[in-house]
């Protein structure tokens, strides 16, 4: 079951990264490189978390947006699939 929940959260979460940084592929994306490293910044990062929020139907808590939660695709994927999981 988590696998399965992951899988549904990680596709939405590379669609939202991959527009924002303007890459066609989808499959292009490399989850473990750090977001700032694919060129979002500060900004960049608060329309993200303005996305997932909207696409997951969540809000995220202010002290849970953190560099360990949110630095890479991944993180934001295992950060997602715990919350889903809580629900």
């Amino acid at each position: 079951m988590e696998d399965l929940a992951k899988k549904q959260i990680e596709r939405p979460v590379i669609k939202l990264i991959s527009e924002m940084i303007g890459a066609a592929d989808h499959s292009m994306i490399d989850s473990t490189i750090p977001l700032k490293r694919l060129g979002i910044d500060s900004l960049g990062m608060i329309n993200l978390l303005l996305g997932i929020e909207k696409e997951f139907s969540l809000t995220v808590p202010e002290e849970d947006f953190t560099p360990e939660n949110f630095g890479t695709a991944a993180s934001i994927i295992e950060y997602l699939s715990k919350r889903i999981l809580l629900r």
